[in-house]
């Protein structure tokens, strides 16, 4: 079944032409998944979504210092990242995110389920119960980890989830292909838990299996993170110099700039992670960035935040909607909506929104309304039509903004 990512794969950016910008960002996703991943290739086509991933990763992973201390911190986060990408039924991920557990010391038993400690089982119970649609969150979890786990460590592993809430979301919904190396670094081991490459595997043909054993973390590794860990960083200062200092200051730089309030930073309590997710908002909400329309954008967001029931989402997009001159009519509607996807465009006398809007509007939101759950629901059908009307760049636009939000609606969760 073609994917989203057939139909781009004419328009990605060669890996050899990311290297030449953002190279220091390629060598550590390298140490890290021992891959290039093809993501890379496919968020480029819209230039700030790569910047988004790459504001989303280091910050909501406290790289390099999660990945170069000798605590167990950084295994307990790659086993959350695992389950929660599992259980957002993400292949893609919940290979990478294998592969990068098992490199930071998570034992193959944790991964499988054969053999976890008591910790290990509320880190699941938690990335479970953050990343599950519909929502089985539980706050008692946080109290079993609390016997083992300090706030700080508990919430960095919250925040790991949330990052792959982003992650699970764009590969997902684009159906990124799956590259061979990640395959046979963790099928042996994940396959008999009823993992399978599923739709991302629309570009690789029969693969090997799992050879030998994955390497965990050493001091060579150390070294080149460090090494890199500088170039990177000052690439990322070129897109964050002019934000603000302090978690007020920089919501309210959203606020006065970017017309949406965030009222989830004031809850997080990891200065890294905040300015983070206040970067991606910046990236994303920007007039000079954005070539859907910030108007489209927001019906986009709303349809997630409506299917997700997340009522502050849905302030976030009616304030971003209004702001940008969108009919109130249509805002009621989408929200109203919810998981009905026939609000779009209704047959006989009743009036969708379908009715009354653009066809590149109706064509955002149709492809909002199939990505937003999870797993995404693109036929082969939406995905040619979406193609058809809506250009590469802002269908990845699209993708990126929903995966903003749904990072956004599980670290929520974590507070709530």
């Amino acid at each position: 079944m073609p994917t989203l990512a057939e139909h781009l794969e004419p328009e990605i950016v060669a890996i050899e032409d990311l290297h030449d910008t953002y190279g220091p960002f390629l060598h550590i996703v390298r140490e890290l998944i021992g891959v290039v991943p093809d993501c890379d290739t496919y968020l480029e086509i819209w230039p700030a979504g790569f910047r988004t991933y790459n504001l989303c990763v280091p910050n909501f992973l406290n790289l390099p210092a999660s990945v170069v201390s000798r605590s167990d911190l950084k295994a307990h986060m790659g086993l959350a990242m695992y389950a929660s990408s599992r259980a957002a039924a993400c292949p893609y991920c919940a290979a990478h995110t294998c592969s990068y557990a098992l490199r930071r010391g998570t034992s193959a038993g944790a991964i499988d389920g054969s053999d976890r400690t008591e910790l290990e089982q509320a880190i699941v119970t938690l990335a479970e119960s953050m990343a599950s649609e519909p929502s089985t969150w539980d706050r008692s979890v946080i109290t079993d980890l609390g016997r083992e786990l300090t706030a700080d460590e508990i919430e960095w592993i919250a925040m790991s989830v949330g990052m792959m809430g982003f992650l699970n979301k764009f590969m997902d919904a684009i159906s990124v292909p799956l590259e061979v190396e990640a395959i046979n670094d963790v099928s042996t081991l994940i396959e008999p838990t009823g993992w399978n490459v599923g739709r991302s595997g629309w570009r690789n043909g029969a693969v090997d299996r799992m050879t030998s054993k994955v390497p965990v973390d050493s001091a060579g590794l150390y070294a080149r993170m460090i090494r890199q860990g500088p170039k990177a960083t000052l690439i990322e200062r070129g897109w964050t110099k002019h934000l603000p200092a302090t978690a007020p200051e920089l919501r309210r730089y959203l606020r006065e700039t970017r017309k949406v309030d965030v009222g989830l930073l004031s809850h997080m309590r990891q200065p890294k992670a905040v300015r983070g997710l206040v970067a991606m908002f910046d990236q994303n909400l920007d007039p000079a960035t954005t070539v859907v329309g910030l108007g489209d954008k927001a019906l986009a967001g709303l349809v997630y935040a409506a299917m997700v029931d997340d009522a502050a989402l849905v302030e976030i997009g009616r304030s971003l909607a209004v702001a940008n001159g969108v009919d109130e009519t249509v805002i009621d509607a989408v929200v109203a909506a919810g998981t009905d996807a026939a609000f779009l465009l209704r047959d006989g006398d009743e009036r969708g929104i379908g009715h009354g809007v653009s066809p590149h509007t109706e064509a955002v939101v149709r492809l909002a309304h199939a990505i937003a759950p999870s797993p995404a629901v693109v036929d082969d059908e939406l995905a040619a039509a979406t193609t058809e009307t809506l250009t590469g760049p802002e269908v990845i636009e699209v993708a990126v903004w929903i995966s903003v939000l749904q990072l956004v609606h599980r670290v929520a969760r974590f507070y709530s």
